[in-house]
């Protein structure tokens, strides 16, 4: 039942008619453990979030000072979320660091691991995002990054090119879990089996009225209850429509969703 719970088993049943636009990558083994590393690097012309870039050169003096300001917030936010510390350095970081710079006057500049590594990945994100009309929500085989969506300014999953796509999932306990132990609560589990195939999904940005989002349960098969998603939402407008909404979604149910999701679904 987890692997038929999986965004690409069931999406192909329900369609976009249902589920909404959406496009999928497999991903690399390589893309996958880079997302176990430790660490967030967010390089200077990052595209992620509307960072400053050398490609904005004709921004003012004033502009440039505050969006630099606004980059070293973004970038120790990052460092924090990622378990650095930032107390005093030892002498071996002073060493290190000193070296760093040396190199760096040197004029020896690294390459971004994350496009050296994987530009090809990178462009076919891109390619999908404008498919998709230039902003999506990006998940993995089960879960999306809702918990790291402190790190995007407009507080949403919504992505709007690749390297704010692998931002999010790179700063996500949730995504680490789908890599890590998405098969781990199963009855067969088997701790020396490979995991995956893992996909990157790409589906497209919709703006939904958070207040009327609803939450259904199913067990065994059988509509079993339909609460509010967001709770801290206002729903006062389902007020005296309880029975009518409730049938609708019975109608839905049983014509579109019975018998398309696992065993028992």
């Amino acid at each position: 039942e987890a692997e038929a719970c999986q965004f690409h088993c069931w999406y192909p049943k329900f369609g976009p008619k249902y589920a909404g636009k959406a496009e999928w990558l497999t991903l690399p083994q390589t893309f996958v453990d880079y997302l176990q590393q430790d660490g967030i690097t967010v390089p200077d012309d990052s595209r992620a979030f509307g960072r400053p870039n050398s490609a904005s050169s004709s921004s003012s003096s004033s502009e440039a000072a505050g969006g630099d300001g606004w980059r070293k917030s973004f970038e120790a936010a990052a460092a924090e979320a990622a378990g650095w510390g930032a107390g005093e350095a030892n002498d071996d970081d002073a060493s290190s660091t000193s070296s760093e710079a040396d190199d760096g006057a040197a004029g020896e500049v690294e390459d971004d691991p994350l496009k050296s590594q994987f530009g090809g990945l990178l462009t076919q994100i891109d390619e999908r995002i404008e498919e998709l009309g230039g902003a999506i929500a990006p998940r993995l085989n089960w879960s999306c990054p809702k918990d790291s969506v402190w790190i995007n300014p407009f507080s949403s999953l919504q992505c709007r090119n690749a390297e704010e796509v692998v931002l999010m999932l790179k700063a996500s306990d949730r995504i680490l879990h789908d890599v890590t132990q998405g098969f781990q609560s199963c009855s067969d589990y088997d701790p020396q089996g490979e995991g995956g195939p893992y996909v990157l999904v790409l589906r497209k940005w919709y703006d939904f009225d958070r207040r009327r989002e609803l939450r259904c349960f199913v067990v065994d098969g059988r509509l079993a209850g339909v609460c509010q998603r967001y709770l801290g939402e206002d729903a006062s407008d389902f007020v005296g429509r309880e029975a009518e909404i409730l049938e609708q979604i019975r109608d839905f149910f049983e014509g579109v969703v019975r018998g398309k999701l696992g065993e028992g679904g």
